[in-house]
């Protein structure tokens, strides 16, 4: 069974950049698929690639302004399990924001909110169980 995360916000804040989180997100792979799901704009991909190489730790990356759509719209939610293949009772999301995990969980993802990183890998690896 494979499962997907999206860790968009928590791998950043400001310009920090969490190493933690990362580590953990790649000591995931290749047993579980990986995503990020970003409302960033427009040409936050090659901004974000050339500071943090985000694409670099996860399978399929998403964001908003490039796909018209944005979280908490189911749809972006639908075009990243199609993307990457798992069904939502496969996945896990993660999110800061209340009302993105909350859409994630309405539609059968295990969802956790990100408070800190030691907490959102705790909550992952429940999931994961």
């Amino acid at each position: 069974m494979f499962r997907w995360m999206n860790f968009t916000r928590t791998f950043f804040a400001g310009e920090l950049f969490d190493a933690e989180l990362a580590q953990f997100i790649g000591s995931l792979r290749p047993r579980f698929k990986t995503g990020i799901i970003s409302n960033a704009w427009s040409d936050a991909r090659p901004i974000l690639n050339r500071k943090f190489n985000l694409d670099g730790y996860v399978d399929v990356a998403i964001y908003s302004a490039e796909v018209k759509l944005a979280k908490p719209d189911a749809r972006i939610f639908h075009l990243a399990l199609e993307r990457l293949g798992v069904r939502a009772k496969e996945a896990v999301f993660v999110d800061d924001v209340l009302e993105n995990v909350e859409a994630a969980r309405a539609l059968g993802m295990c969802s956790v909110q990100f408070q800190n990183t030691a907490q959102a890998i705790a909550d992952v690896k429940r999931c994961l169980d």
